[in-house]
């Protein structure tokens, strides 16, 4: 019997970065000049999600036998990390980096971004589940792998953000 697209799960190899739009330059500038050119979304290697921890804190109350759980404060997000090849003119890592560590508040260079990871469904034509990141701000940039001579492999950048 042939499997229906709507029912299985989704594939972990079908997912787009899309910035929600907001005043002054996107992200990835570069990359979405690319994106434009060749139709497509914007695509990374990876993007690794992050945590979301709520804490706790046991309170026996009483002789009843059982502890309660009662939450001590708000939820906490890890941090994400998208990693992409290393391409001579794609320099928007480093440039929104930049942004971030200069402070730089000009109508133009916003270094908060929001974005929504989008999950498509094997045809790759609808989305099928959408993740919201909110006032994503990057923390840390690795411009390349290692290098190593014995190796003939891509060099992946690596950027790193709190949301």
């Amino acid at each position: 019997m042939a499997r229906s697209i709507d029912t299985d799960p989704l594939m972990a190899f079908n997912f787009a970065l899309l910035e929600v739009p907001a005043i002054g330059l996107p992200a990835f500038p570069i990359k979405l000049g690319e994106t434009l050119s060749d139709g497509h979304l914007l695509s990374f290697q990876s993007i690794e999600m992050p945590s979301m921890v709520l804490q706790t804190k046991k309170y026996q109350e009483g002789n009843w036998p059982y502890q309660h759980s009662i939450i001590m404060n708000q939820v906490q997000t890890g941090q994400i990390k998208i990693r992409q090849a290393v391409t001579a003119l794609n320099i928007d890592f480093y440039q929104w980096f930049l942004q971030a560590v200069s402070g730089n508040r000009a109508i133009l260079a916003v270094p908060r971004r929001h974005f929504a990871i989008i999950q498509t469904r094997a045809d790759k034509l609808i989305p099928s589940k959408a993740i919201i990141l909110w006032d994503c701000i990057p923390v840390e940039f690795r411009p390349s792998t290692g290098f190593d001579a014995g190796r003939s492999e891509v060099t992946i950048e690596e950027l790193t953000m709190e949301c």
